[in-house]
């Protein structure tokens, strides 16, 4: 499984601020140009939205990515990413074939 950390969130990745040139859509303009760059970085960020936040692997094994981005100051509402409308929720998850099924 190929799970979603806090690094494959736009606020994260795109950090210039916080990151520098270590930043995502930093390293993908510097590589792509700013024509290309950014709207490429927006297109995977759009792939990230997809990949899921946890998984369970044979039936028995959790597995979630246990990163919270950094503090940066300010409101903190950094917790209030679980609350949008395209966080994975877990009945995503126990959706998914195969989980929970008996091998």
């Amino acid at each position: 499984h190929l799970l979603r950390g806090n690094h494959e969130t736009p606020e994260v990745n795109g950090d210039v601020n916080e990151y520098g040139e270590l930043s995502f859509k930093h390293e993908c303009m510097r590589k792509f140009g700013d024509k290309l760059g950014e709207p490429l970085w927006d297109a995977i960020n759009r792939v990230f939205r997809l990949l899921p936040a946890a998984a369970v692997v044979d039936s028995t094994i959790f597995c979630a990515h246990g990163g919270i981005p950094r503090y940066a100051g300010g409101v903190d509402d950094r917790l209030q990413l679980l609350d949008t409308p395209d966080f994975p929720r877990l009945p995503r998850i126990q959706s998914m074939p195969g989980v929970g099924e008996s091998p």
